[in-house]
């Protein structure tokens, strides 16, 4: 869904002036699986803040109710002059609980914003992970689902924090042909813990020691 204020006379020539200066969003994170890189949503958000402010844009963000696994991301932007634009994107779940919300709410953002200003989509690892590309990514079973939790625990390490580090939105979009990198990561990442206990640097990202 996509509203406006009845004048659109200034903030149509302000977004104009935005596209000015603003042309694509540079590619800032890396998916180690996938090797490609993709436009994170605090780059999406930096690269467009300066020309926002210069010409008197602001943007704001939020979410609506999840209905049917499915979460609304509103983004509405806004002029000086007072006239607006607002948007609805709606972003489907696998399943309700807090991990899949933040996901959701993160992936919904960054292509909010990029539609919105008409910016370049520069992340197709989400194609790829939901299947959409050539031929169909086939996940991790349930079974290695269980032993990765069963590894990130003997490693505690938080769910969320190893899948932010490995690129993936959720555990059970995991390519099943990843399956072994994650553990190798994992027992990386128990092996930090060791070394941390006798006072070896623990700042590598286990993904990349598992590589």
């Amino acid at each position: 869904m996509f509203t406006t204020s009845d004048k659109q006379s200034s903030i149509i020539s302000a977004l104009m002036d935005v596209h000015k200066s603003v042309t694509s969003v540079g590619k800032d994170g890396r998916n180690p699986h996938f090797k490609n890189n993709y436009a994170t949503l605090e780059n999406v958000i930096m690269t467009l803040r300066d020309a926002c402010n210069e010409h008197g844009i602001i943007i704001q963000q939020f979410s609506g109710k999840c209905v049917d696994n499915s979460l609304t991301i509103i983004t509405r932007i806004t002029h000086t002059s007072g006239e607006w634009q607002q948007s609805e994107t709606e972003i489907p779940m696998t399943k309700r609980d807090p991990q899949q919300y933040g996901s959701a709410l993160t992936y919904g953002r960054r292509y909010a914003l990029l539609a919105a200003f008409n910016l370049p989509t520069v992340d197709d690892d989400a194609e790829k992970a939901m299947g959409r590309d050539d031929k169909k990514v086939k996940t991790v079973s349930e079974p290695e689902i269980e032993r990765l939790r069963n590894g990130l625990r003997q490693a505690d390490w938080a769910e969320q924090e190893f899948l932010s580090k490995g690129g993936y939105q959720s555990i059970d979009s995991i390519p099943s042909d990843h399956m072994q990198g994650c553990l190798r990561a994992i027992a990386a990442r128990i092996k930090q813990k060791a070394e941390a206990r006798t006072g070896m640097n623990n700042n590598d990202n286990p993904f990349n020691q598992a590589a």
